[in-house]
């Protein structure tokens, strides 16, 4: 498993803090079959559908596009098909957001988990849902201690 991890992990391509010109400049030539966008909504996108539609137009070698947004949830853009989905965020009823740091990088590390540990037997809108939990679950916490516990009803 470590090693697919690796080739997923080599040819994942992220993006959180570029231009969006910049983005069009670099994904032209993107090799990733997965990219993730966080935090496009400080690139004058005003919604995930519309950020990865105009990142599809520009990235001609990915399989699959992943924006995160914030508080609102993530979206997935599958190529060539166009196939949209869409997860709100996770929420706990009570629970206060005390720590975002890292929360991105357990969403991808959660999509990863997805990807290349349950390519058979979960859709992309399951992975898509764990991804989000995980780091739904992680905001509300501090650190990651014990994290992996409270999504074992996906298993």
């Amino acid at each position: 498993m470590a090693e697919k991890v690796c080739k997923v992990w080599r040819y994942l391509q992220m993006s959180s803090s570029t231009p969006k010109a910049g983005l069009r400049c670099a994904d032209r030539h993107a090799r990733s079959p997965v990219k993730i966008l966080t935090g496009p909504q400080g690139h004058g996108y005003k919604s995930a559908k519309e950020c990865l539609h105009a990142q599809a137009t520009l990235t001609s070698n990915a399989s699959l596009l992943l924006c995160t947004w914030g508080e609102s949830g993530a979206s997935a853009l599958e190529l060539p098909s166009r196939r949209y989905v869409e997860r709100p965020a996770y929420k706990t009823t009570g629970a206060k957001v005390v720590d975002t740091v890292g929360a991105g990088d357990t969403f991808i590390a959660g999509m990863l988990f997805g990807l290349t540990c349950h390519t058979t037997n979960w859709t992309l809108d399951r992975q898509l849902e764990f991804a989000i939990e995980l780091a739904g679950r992680k905001v509300v916490q501090e650190g990651l201690r014990g994290l992996g516990n409270l999504v074992q009803h996906f298993f």
